[in-house]
């Protein structure tokens, strides 16, 4: 199986699952671009998550129903899943898309 075939894996919002491309491809260079990248996408999109659901905790009590805490929740969630849904796009069509800041990040190890 090529690398193209996997590289789309390291989208899925699971943990650990970005390790499949990442450690079983390890030679082909589209397996290990997404796999580093998606890790780091999926686990900056679980813990943004999670921040935004600390935040809503800790504001459900000071006033009636905190919309900002629903509308930074929406705003993580439409934006984690437009940069998921975009890098197993790419990974899908052999492209080497460079999403911004988690480039960045993962430029250290490519």
């Amino acid at each position: 199986m090529s690398g193209r075939a996997v590289a789309w894996l390291a989208y899925v919002p699971l943990p650990g699952l970005f390790l499949i491309p990442l450690l079983g491809h390890r030679g082909d260079r589209l397996a290990r671009f997404h796999g580093i990248q998606g890790g780091i996408v999926t686990v900056a999109f679980l813990l943004l998550l999670m921040l935004s659901g600390f935040y809503s905790y800790a504001r459900s009590g000071t006033t009636a129903s905190a919309p900002d805490a629903a509308i930074l929740a929406l705003v993580v969630m439409l934006g984690g899943l437009g940069y998921l849904v975009a890098g197993a796009v790419a990974a899908g069509r052999g492209r080497f898309l460079r999403l911004r800041p988690a480039w960045d990040v993962a430029r250290v190890w490519l």
